[in-house]
């Protein structure tokens, strides 16, 4: 898939291309979603938005790498990445 078609919506009504997120962006996500240690994870291991749209994140390899060690983190973390694929959450 595209990657300009990976979008969100801000509060401000802006269009922020995921692929264009800095590491910060990401590990405030990741913070959000499995809190401050995995998300310094993330952040050790350099994750930006576009590294957050490639297929490699899937493999349990890059999971566990990344402190997703459970399957619940795990599944929750690729039903996360697949909503954040071509949708606009407004």
């Amino acid at each position: 898939m595209p990657l300009f078609i990976r979008k969100i919506i801000d509060f401000n009504d802006t269009i922020v291309l995921i692929a264009e997120w800095s590491n910060d962006e990401v590990q405030t996500w990741a913070k959000e979603h499995f809190g401050s240690a995995i998300s310094e994870k993330f952040n050790d291991e350099e994750i930006i938005g576009a590294i957050l749209q490639s297929d490699r994140l899937m493999t349990l390899e890059s999971m566990e790498r990344l402190g997703l060690t459970t399957i619940g983190k795990q599944e929750r973390f690729k039903m996360l990445l697949k909503s954040l694929q071509g949708m606009i959450f407004f």
